[in-house]
């Protein structure tokens, strides 16, 4: 199966459309379906192209499919057009290189659910002379869909971590002023002209060290967990009354 074309669709969306449409032909009986994706994962594509004597990538994926004894290609295209989606999906009959069936849909364009909509139909359409293994329908798995149009956030979950990102930043701001005490305490200690046991110096040393050092930690998970909140607050239902 080659990677469908792309035209004004989201990568993110088209990746999952192509890895709906490998599942959904899996579900052939009498077939052995392989992704370009895999392909290029087994063999250097370019160092392949380059012993072929390909010119271009379809040229080569058809020599390619050809070696493989691929016996049919499935390709074709999304596109997004104004307020519309278009998907379009091919079955090429490799040995005699014709297009044995076209599935075209025009659908109402959203987040990429429509597409992922057409995929059953158009490979029941393209093979319905395949029946399906056993245990299996026609149709994208709803997991995926999620995948495009995640479910909001329960509204504890951005709470917890700006309360938490709150905590930090207040506890590195009593961890500085901390430092401060503890450095004008060793200062002080020093500057005396009698005498002041090392020991007490260098323990008063190394807490002014660690609470510096502790205070900037604390300052950049406060800092990271606020940044964290702000990206989640548009993606929580607040309406939700579930409670965690």
């Amino acid at each position: 199966m080659l990677a469908l074309e792309r035209n004004g669709i989201d990568d993110d969306v088209g990746k999952i459309v192509d890895e709906s449409l490998l599942a959904e032909l899996r579900k052939l009986t009498r077939t052995s379906v392989i992704g370009m994706a895999e392909v290029r994962q087994m063999l250097d594509f370019e160092a392949t192209r380059q012993t072929m004597g390909c010119e271009d990538d379809k040229s080569c994926l058809a020599e390619l499919a050809d070696s493989l004894g691929v016996d049919v290609l499935v390709a074709g295209g999304l596109t997004r057009v104004g307020t519309e989606s278009v998907i379009v999906v091919r079955r090429i009959e490799q040995q005699t290189a014709s297009v044995a069936g076209t599935f075209t849909r025009r659908l109402v364009a959203e987040n990429g659910e429509e597409l992922l909509a057409a995929i059953g139909p158009a490979v029941e359409h393209l093979f319905s002379e395949v029946p399906l293994r056993a245990g299996q329908t026609h149709g994208v798995d709803p997991k995926l869909a999620l995948r495009l149009n995640p479910p909001p956030l329960p509204p504890w979950l951005p709470i917890t971590t700006g309360a938490v990102g709150g905590v930090a930043l207040v506890g590195a701001g009593v961890g500085f002023v901390a430092t401060q005490f503890v450095l004008a305490s060793y200062h002080e200690d020093a500057g005396r002209t009698g005498l002041v046991e090392g020991s007490t110096l260098v323990a008063k040393g190394e807490l002014a060290q660690t609470t510096w050092i502790a205070s900037w930690v604390a300052v950049g998970v406060g800092a990271a967990l606020v940044g964290a909140t702000a990206a989640l607050v548009p993606l929580t239902d607040w309406n939700a009354t579930e409670q965690p």
